[in-house]
């Protein structure tokens, strides 16, 4: 044998003693028997293996991708995406009016932000898992027009040649040029640096976002608490834009961004990204937000622009939010606000507001800067059934640890309660199996800069799988907070909070797409 020949051989002995180890593993030998015995349970306890996250009815050619960011939808080419993996980022709206449904090949949370979007868009939406039924059922349809329904009753997909489903054509971008969504709303930029209090925040001066947290933070009390924090009104980056002496390159960069093509919006994306991440608030600014915040205070840095968290147009997800910063250090909150900022030029964010009809130019971004929580659990609720809108129900999942589990749609299933809200009766509809959960880095943490940790998770010491009495009551505290933030918001939320202790801290709540 040569050299290429040994190296060959090397490889492909080590393929094989590797493999053989691992398959005689104990571990490996449990977890197939656990695979069956899985499987074995849905079948003699009825349970579909299907999961509907978005109701509607899609009719398409079906399309198998590795992620939905490879699919090219040709124009007027009605489609529904057989997607192998998703990461949680991907933007539902960008894709535009041809994309009818998606089915994803493994577990999502209802709730997460892939979901909310999908759902805001209209885009019917379901998840199964089963190898048998990907291979026996759905694969044998790829590159035939089907249909696919999918409701509280259950996920039906088959062969289709009759007219287009009576949705067709919904999933577009739910905010017409000209809406309120479309056009960003009337703001107030800042003429000079400053910061205010979030209690002082407003829908003009701050965003959305950051107006529904003072509010949150006003109406505090009994039921729930809310973070501390402060803002970096409309109006900083352009004061900072100003400072550097850019806005020549900035603006001929936005003009370029209304029109390019799909190729060509990347570079541009990547090029505005790159000169606004370099830019900092004023000293003064950073200075008072530290002071605000406290000097041991780690924080999130979040976006509150004024194209999101509105009715038309959540942006959920969309923008970027920077956890474990340093509060009273300029050089980190500094950083950290330059990178909310830049996630405004982002490829998803700008197709997303070009096939919303807003103009690059009109889109602006405040920072949130709130004290982050070091949560035993987080979760993400509904007000409001996310399947057939029925108000008499509120749908929660809950993950251990930070929220980003849940929001950002790691694969896995979380604690997912039905609270009736007349009566407080909650029904578990599944046990969390993530895998590890998302936390804060501890002083021995090895952490990158602005990164969270992974913790493995033992459900053996979790209360919300153990104990029938910590859900009920987790489900009716949540009901009673629900509740309220409706009569508060005047309509159904979609809520983000975290359970520290006894206490339950609320952290977002936005109108439930």
């Amino acid at each position: 044998l040569g050299y290429k020949g040994r190296q060959l051989w090397f490889h492909l002995a080590s393929q094989v003693f590797t493999e053989a180890e691992v398959r005689a593993s104990v571990v490996f030998q449990l977890s197939s028997l656990l695979a069956v015995l899985q499987k074995a349970a849905r079948t003699a306890a009825d349970c579909d293996e299907w999961d509907a996250i978005v109701a509607g009815e899609a009719v398409g050619t079906l399309v198998e991708v590795g992620s939905m960011e490879e699919a090219k939808l040709a124009a007027g080419g009605d489609t529904v995406l057989l997607v192998r993996s998703a990461t949680g980022d991907e933007e539902v709206g960008a894709m535009g009016g041809a994309l009818k449904g998606v089915i994803l090949c493994h577990s999502l949370p209802h709730l997460s932000h892939l979901g909310v979007r999908a759902r805001q868009e209209r885009v019917t939406f379901a998840t199964v898992e089963d190898d048998g039924l990907l291979q026996s059922v759905v694969r044998p349809l790829v590159g035939r027009r089907i249909k696919l329904t999918a409701g509280a009753a259950g996920v039906q997909l088959s062969e289709y040649d009759g007219p287009a489903a009576s949705g067709e054509g919904a999933s577009a971008a739910a905010s017409a040029p000209g809406s309120p969504a479309a056009s960003g709303g009337t703001i107030n930029k800042a003429k000079t640096p400053e910061l205010l209090k979030l209690a002082d925040a407003k829908a003009e001066t701050c965003g959305a976002k950051a107006a529904a947290c003072a509010a949150l933070e006003r109406s505090a009390g009994s039921q729930y608490l809310t973070p501390k924090g402060a803002v970096f009104p409309f109006g900083t980056m352009d004061l900072a834009i100003q400072e550097a002496n850019v806005e020549k390159d900035y603006e001929q960069l936005l003009e370029k961004a209304e029109t390019a093509d799909a190729e060509e919006v990347a570079t541009i994306c990547q090029q505005l990204q790159d000169l606004v991440s370099q830019l900092r608030p004023d000293a003064s600014v950073l200075a008072s937000a530290g002071k605000e915040l406290g000097a041991k205070t780690r924080a999130y840095v979040r976006s509150s622009a004024n194209v999101e968290d509105m009715e038309g147009m959540s942006g959920a997800g969309l923008y970027e939010s920077v956890p474990d910063v340093h509060a009273a250090s300029a050089e980190d909150l500094g950083a950290a606000v330059a990178q909310v900022w830049a996630s405004l030029y982002t490829r998803r964010a700008v197709l997303t507001r070009r096939a919303a009809g807003v103009k690059q130019s009109d889109a602006s971004m405040a920072v949130l800067a709130m004290e982050m929580l070091a949560p035993q659990a987080s979760f993400v609720l509904h007000t409001a059934s996310p399947l057939d809108r029925d108000e008499k129900t509120l749908h929660a999942e809950v993950a251990p640890g930070l929220g980003e589990t849940l929001a950002s749609g790691t694969r896995g299933s979380p604690w997912r309660l039905v609270v009736d809200k007349a009566s407080g009766t909650t029904t578990m509809t599944s046990f969390a199996n993530f895998s590890s959960a998302l936390v804060a880095p501890t002083a021995s943490s090895k952490a990158a800069r602005f990164q969270l940790v992974s913790k493995t998770l033992d459900f053996s010491k979790e209360d919300l799988s153990r104990s029938a009495d910590a859900r009920s009551q987790l489900g009716q505290k949540l009901s009673k907070i629900g509740v309220a933030l409706e009569d508060a918001f005047g309509g159904p939320q979609d809520v983000e909070g975290a359970i520290v202790g006894d206490d339950i801290y609320i952290v977002q709540s936005r109108p439930q797409p």
